[in-house]
């Protein structure tokens, strides 16, 4: 199958919209198979239950879990890779998370009622959304369609017994086939959940959401659009962190124009930019009761992305040639003060003014090859430069300043660095018979260190609460291969693939333990680099039991390990999965789907001899979920079911280590006992 690349990319721009058009047709990602393992793609509102959040969101494709702290902001894990390892973009814009301790991944800004789809790539199937990515990439994508009547709405209400009080959201659009303005909000308000032993966990959060974006198309081949989007989260409490958000506030402005020239070479060419601002804010005081040391860190994080791509028809090869660019600000402070007092006494300098940013140079393209084969090549380089411009900021007394930490750790100061970095990609697919279809891949891809691994500079009461980042940093360098079947018969599919990720100066969150490079044995979280070995294996499949009826199943397995330390990598997802019954006829559909995880033993839970980031060995545990839906024509489709349906007790494995002061017994954060849920969305 052969498809331009630059389509497949700049899928998500919608403009030139014609009456009853779809602006994101149902691609795969650089011509492979839909059933291949590798990709995912998920509709939100289609999804049982009723998230929210788009970590969440992400939890039910085989390969992603996520992990949480409180209600809100479940950080994503792709094969066993999260944070930084992920590239994920927002209607084709970076968002980098405001909050040092990751209240706020990207993905927490992801409103699931704005996104039609959610596109999933696990592993490196491309080189064109920027470095990185080595766990995967995620999509936040949406359509616009203007009906022939000249204006579309949709909507949506849902509600939930132990999560969620309400979310409304209102998606309007209006214009032809020249030019259209779209408008969305949202409101959304949470209370604390109880687990499943009855204790209310510290979840609770409100958030509001704006959007407006608005197309012109002039002429047949040159199309523009505009768009801003707003996010406004309050008062979020984290059972899993020693401070709660009062705030945290995202703004984004986005650009995007495309020209088709319809030349002999040049076929067209592409420009996305973007800029996002985040304010964030933590406190330990103003949301929950505290008689101790109050202490408040306000931080922002503003990125700016640049994206310019053309589209050559070279006979054999369809290729696409992109220039992109990505800078990153990120900026915070930790305030303390006596109990009753508003905090501004400097504690800590925690991101230095940290300055990071990527310009990237690509080419990536697929060729057609003998009996329905195909293969995709690209290479990528990144310059990558990096600085802390107020690391020698001193706070006053006896903490120390960014600089004096790491002299302290790493004997070395902060100062202004350059990577040059290469990566490369090699896939083939082919039909080896009817049904039954083979891919494999082999990619080498470069991650710098973030803001926070390189140049956080914490202080503590005591050493082992410092958390320092390391200057030092090496940029990690994975080298993944991955291979796997396809199979589609009449009535059954299954997918199977395996992979290896051996990586170079992987960056291990660890303690102060006197390793090599490292000064101290007190305890303190650092950085550091170590060779790394990740390998693991995915099964899908699903079967029709007659004309109504679909069973499915899924799971997936990651083994990640430090290879210098002989010791496993914290954060790991253990064996894991999900068995699914479907039945549908007409209008209706019901459902029962059970999610289970095996113990998981390889872990990291003593700071005092290993990185002490896993807070124990998590206990297997399994849940029933039932679901329905009924769907009234076009304009309305209910929605209901129970979650945890036995109201069992269990935590994820991802899930932080308990700080909630009004419940010390439970070891993690536990994830919600059973809840019944309804949502209503419809359009017209």
């Amino acid at each position: 199958m052969k498809r331009s690349l630059l389509a497949v990319l700049i899928g998500s721009l919608p403009l030139g919209v014609s009456a009853q058009s779809t602006l994101l047709p149902n691609i795969v990602v650089l011509g492979q198979e839909e059933n291949e393992p590798n990709t995912r793609e998920v509709a939100p509102l289609e999804q049982p239950g009723v998230a929210v959040d788009g970590g969440e969101i992400l939890r039910d494709a085989p390969g992603v879990d996520a992990g949480r702290m409180g209600g809100h902001g479940l950080e994503p894990v792709i094969r066993g890779q999260g944070q930084n390892r992920i590239n994920v973009l927002v209607d084709g814009a970076y968002l980098f998370g405001g909050c040092p301790n990751r209240m706020d991944p990207p993905t927490a800004y992801a409103n699931t009622l704005l996104y039609d789809r959610v596109r999933i790539l696990k592993g490196v199937q491309t080189l064109l959304w920027g470095s990185g990515g080595s766990g995967g990439t995620v999509l936040f994508e949406h359509e616009t369609r203007v009906p022939d009547k000249g204006w579309g709405l949709r909507y949506s209400l849902a509600t939930a017994s132990n999560d969620l009080n309400h979310e409304t959201g209102v998606d309007a659009v209006l214009g032809g086939d020249r030019a259209w303005l779209r408008l969305f909000g949202s409101d959304a308000a949470a209370g604390n959940y109880r687990d499943g032993d009855g204790n209310e966990i510290r979840s609770a959060w409100k958030d509001r959401k704006g959007a407006a974006s608005a197309g012109l198309a002039m002429g047949e081949d040159t199309r523009v659009e505009f768009g801003i989007d707003y996010d406004q989260t309050r008062d979020m409490l984290f059972a899993g962190a020693g401070m709660d958000s009062p705030e945290a506030t995202a703004r984004t402005g986005r650009l995007k124009f495309e020209h088709d020239f319809n030349g002999t070479h040049l076929q067209g060419i592409r420009f996305e930019g973007a800029r996002s601002t985040v304010d964030h804010l933590m406190d330990n005081y103003s949301l929950r009761t505290n008689t101790m040391m109050w202490a408040r860190a306000p931080s922002d994080s503003d990125t700016d992305t640049a994206r310019l791509l053309a589209d050559l028809d070279l006979g054999a090869w369809e290729m696409t040639l992109g220039l992109d660019w990505l800078a990153n600000r990120r900026d915070a402070r930790r305030y303390t003060g006596m109990a009753g007092m508003e905090p501004t006494t400097l504690n800590s300098v925690l991101w230095p003014d940290v300055h990071i940013s990527q310009l990237g140079l690509v080419l990536e393209g697929a060729r057609p090859l003998e009996a329905g084969a195909e293969l995709t090549a690209g290479v990528r380089y990144d310059r990558v430069s990096h600085e802390a411009r107020k690391a020698s900021l001193d706070p006053a007394g006896m903490p120390l300043s960014p600089n004096q930490l790491y002299t302290t750790y790493y004997g070395t100061t902060a100062s202004p660095g350059t990577e040059h970095n290469i990566g490369f990609l090699l896939r083939y697919q082919r039909p080896l018979k009817e049904g039954l279809h083979l891919f494999t891949g082999l990619s080498r891809t470069m991650r710098t260190a973030d803001a926070t691994e390189r140049y956080m500079a914490a202080n503590g009461m005591t050493p082992d609460a410092r958390w320092v980042g390391n200057p030092n940093l090496d940029p990690e360098a994975h080298h993944q291969l991955d291979a796997g079947l396809a199979w589609e018969g009449r009535q059954t599919r299954a997918g199977l693939v395996v992979y290896i990720d051996q990586v170079q100066d992987y960056i291990l969150r660890d303690r102060a333990h006197g390793q090599d490079g490292i000064l101290q044995t007190d305890n303190a979280t650092i950085y550091r680099n170590v060779s790394a070995r990740l390998i693991g294996t995915e099964l899908t499949a699903s079967r029709r039991l007659g004309k109504h009826i679909l069973a499915s199943g899924d799971l997936s397995w990651v083994r990640s390990e430090n290879l210098d330390d002989h010791r496993p990598i914290a954060q790991t997802p253990p064996l894991q999965g999900t068995l699914r019954l479907d039945r549908t006829q007409g209008a209706l559909a019901v459902g029962a789907r059970v999610r289970w995880a095996a113990r998981q033993n390889r872990v990291e839970d003593d700071p005092t001899v290993d990185s002490g980031v896993d807070p124990r060995q998590t206990p297997g545990w399994a849940v029933l979920d039932l679901h329905g839906r009924y769907r009234f024509g076009s304009h309305a489709t209910l929605s209901a079911g129970i979650d945890n349906v036995f109201d069992r007790t269990y935590a994820n494995h991802l899930n932080r280590a308990n700080a909630d002061p009004f419940n010390p017994q439970a070891i993690q954060v536990n994830e919600p006992g059973m809840s019944l849920w309804m949502r209503l969305h419809g359009k017209f």
